[in-house]
């Protein structure tokens, strides 16, 4: 699976940038910027989340997270996907996304 503790050629994704749409989606939702700001899950999973929920996926906003976030913080998001919202989060992606995303 994509959250397994491998070594991966994704590099730790450290400081928020004005072109990511987690950032873009803070600033429209809560009216705050990320730009600049250290990398957190919180954030991401927030992001996710409200990509999954409701009728339709955003494959957009998961493919996002999932590929340009390095494994450790992979491990981060599902950490913390269960503490905020009691969920398992590779559960949710699966049950969320269809035919060859879900591999």
């Amino acid at each position: 699976g994509t959250f397994e503790m491998t070594e991966g050629t994704v590099k730790p994704y450290m400081v928020y940038t004005e072109d990511d749409p987690v950032v873009k989606w803070v600033q429209q939702e809560e009216g705050h910027s990320l730009v600049g700001k250290k990398w957190d899950p919180e954030e991401d999973n927030k992001y996710l989340r409200n990509g999954m929920k409701g009728m339709g996926t955003d494959d957009d906003a998961v493919i996002h997270v999932v590929t340009t976030r390095c494994n450790a913080q992979r491990l981060k998001l599902l950490e913390n996907f269960k503490m905020a919202f009691g969920e398992d989060l590779v559960e949710w992606i699966k049950g969320e996304l269809s035919g060859d995303y879900k591999e």
